[in-house]
């Protein structure tokens, strides 16, 4: 059975288990405990979680973006020299606070979108007319992030 195959029955199986108020109720509980969490220890164990509840959830999962955009954030903060110094890497003095300030701030960012991925589901409904427009973005944005590449701006 190929990849695509496998990952669409499960894709089909988790919408088939959640209504998607309630999971997108269940994914705003979760991030917030998430994002009151100071352990970087624990933040990381409950990112691996998340990306096994995606990977459950039959969404793709891009770990060559993630880790682009996580040493992105811990490069930025590395430029605020905080902290003991570690090391020396040309002109930036790699310091522990903001390399630990990057790396949390790394995993929020990270994880609060693994757990958007997998916890709304495109039959949301919000109330109102933004909550319509919300809920029409979140369906647009699920529709590009499965075709990927396959889209091309001049179709």
């Amino acid at each position: 059975m190929d990849k695509s195959l496998r990952r669409a029955r499960r894709r089909d199986r988790w919408v088939s288990l959640f209504s998607p108020g309630a999971l997108a109720a269940a994914g705003a509980a979760i991030s917030a405990a998430y994002l009151f969490q100071r352990s970087i220890g624990v933040r990381a164990l409950m990112f691996i979680f998340f990306l096994g509840i995606v990977w459950l959830s039959g969404k793709k999962i891009s770990p060559l973006a993630t880790a682009i955009i996580s040493a992105g954030i811990v490069a930025a903060n590395l430029l605020v020299p905080v902290g003991k110094v570690l090391a020396v890497i040309g002109p930036i003095k790699v310091t522990q606070t903001a390399l630990m300030d990057g790396i949390g701030k790394a995993l929020v960012l990270e994880g609060l979108v693994y757990i958007s991925k997998a916890t709304i589901l495109p039959g949301l409904r919000l109330p109102g007319r933004f909550g319509a427009l919300v809920a029409s973005a979140f369906v647009y944005y699920e529709r590009i992030a499965e075709f990927g590449g396959a889209i091309r701006p001049r179709h």
